[in-house]
């Protein structure tokens, strides 16, 4: 279900009604969110919502009894080889399947791996995120281990499963256990639902369908200025759309009593790359930078190992964002301008 279609509008006022009934508990409310959150889940595939219940169950054992027979490498090496197997499986196979055989091809031999074709499960991306970030501060004992529906619960929250933003554990799973949790600045959760409704629909639609997309379906029927044009067009349709959406869930999240972080701070303010990645999809590049950039090592081996560590976590962010060779290569500008461009 759509989250600005009709159809959610109904589901959602009518959830809010329920949601805050008074003699509710917090409890209730967790097991409320819980199975809204499933249900529109599975309301674009039951498989996608046994997959998610499936993986929560096994971060929650990880998480909260792994430590009784693994060590904490043994542990982050288990957590690491099922999301990177995830991956492969739902979202990188057919790209590596392809790139191996143009590999194997060139060199003579013909290898034709088995075609598998599946679908990439809902927020797979941003729950695997939660996932480590919930693992690693229970490991470092920056958070308590968690009960099952409060895990469960910060994996499936639907504001944000879909595209962000990510929540980090430390700050959303208390949330979750606030058992005085109120409705939060109601006419600020309206002003970010209305801002992302005028984002969308007025600015990011209208660019899309006037300067973007006739030029991008036919640029060599278009002069160079135009090309250029819609190259700029299209940087700021992509940011209209992206905050927007960060706009909306954040308004419905408010409205159901949780914070979620900001995302976006004025990017194309931003005087170089390294700034623009503070400022652009923040919880995404602080992420990388907790969790791939410093346990690379950071900036604590020489210029030259802290120079790599940022080229290969903006690899890896650019591999996460889509399976194609293109990605790969936008991560890795990407990281080279934050390296010489700064």
């Amino acid at each position: 279900m759509n989250l600005l279609s009709f159809e959610f509008i109904i589901f959602f006022v009518t959830f809010l009604f329920i949601y805050w009934l008074p003699f509710l508990p917090s409890l209730a409310r967790n097991q409320l969110l819980i199975a809204a959150s499933y249900t529109l889940i599975a309301l674009f595939s039951l498989q996608f919502a046994l997959i998610l219940l499936g993986y929560s169950l096994f971060i929650y054992a990880l998480a909260n009894y792994g430590d009784r027979l693994l060590t904490k490498k043994q542990i982050y090496l288990l957590l690491a080889s099922v999301i990177f197997s995830l991956f492969i499986i739902f979202k990188y196979y057919a790209f590596f399947q392809e790139s191996i055989q143009i590999a194997f091809s060139k060199i003579g031999w013909q290898i034709d791996l088995p075609l598998l074709i599946l679908l990439l499960p809902i927020g797979l991306s941003y729950y695997s995120f939660h996932s480590v970030s919930y693992v690693v501060s229970v490991q470092r004992q920056e958070l308590p281990k968690a009960r099952l529906t409060e895990v469960i619960l910060y994996l499936c929250f639907f504001p944000s499963i879909i595209a962000g933003p990510i929540n980090r554990a430390t700050l959303f799973i208390p949330q979750i256990q606030n058992s005085q949790r109120a409705l939060l600045e109601p006419k600020r959760a309206l002003f970010l639902i209305t801002l992302a409704l005028l984002k969308l629909f007025l600015f990011s639609a209208w660019l899309a369908v006037n300067m973007v997309d006739p030029v991008f379906n036919d640029p060599s029927g278009y002069s160079s200025e135009q090309n250029l044009i819609a190259m700029y067009a299209y940087a700021w349709n992509i940011y209209f759309n992206f905050s927007g959406y960060t706009d909306l869930v954040t308004g419905i999240a408010l409205f159901l009593g949780f914070r979620l972080p900001i995302n976006f701070n004025a990017p194309y303010l931003a005087s170089n790359l390294k700034e623009f990645w503070t400022r652009w999809h923040i919880s995404l590049s602080s992420f990388s930078r907790d969790y791939i950039y410093i346990p690379l090592g950071g900036g604590r081996k020489g210029w030259i190992r802290t120079q790599v560590n940022v080229l290969l976590a903006m690899t890896i962010s650019g591999l996460w964002h889509g399976a194609a060779t293109t990605f790969i290569i936008w991560g890795a500008l990407h990281g080279l301008g934050v390296i010489f461009l700064n």
